[in-house]
């Protein structure tokens, strides 16, 4: 493999410590960070609870991103609020449902949002 987003969960290795088998690769990792991230945003912003989430659910990382950030989020006394964005032009609407919601602060568990670049070309 050259890169797996969850090797674990699809099946590849046994666990990153002691894969097993016959394959050789790298772990992102994004999704196992991503609990630390929203920690690192918690002392960043303490007062806040109420954090958004923009992320694209057409990466395949979504769904361990959503739990790794679900789980850490409970553990940190965290509401999350998910903004599911696909294309540049969803922003604008995404920012507003962020703000809406009354989010305080906002993490992209990258690299599931593949449009960044973007962003700062809109901004």
């Amino acid at each position: 493999m050259a890169v797996a987003y969850d090797p674990i969960g699809k099946g590849f290795v046994a666990s990153l410590a002691q894969p097993g088998g016959n394959i050789t690769g790298v772990s992102w990792l994004g999704a196992e960070l991503l609990g630390k991230r929203l920690e690192l945003l918690k002392e960043t912003v303490p007062q806040s609870t109420h954090i958004a989430v923009l992320a694209n659910p057409a990466n395949p990382a979504y769904q361990a991103n959503m739990d790794n950030l679900t789980v850490a989020a409970r553990a940190l006394g965290l509401h999350l609020h998910v903004v599911e964005v696909r294309r540049a032009d969803e922003l604008d609407t995404a920012f507003a449902a962020m703000t809406h919601a009354g989010a305080e602060a906002f993490i992209v568990p990258e690299p599931t949002f593949r449009i960044g670049p973007l962003i700062l070309r809109n901004i």
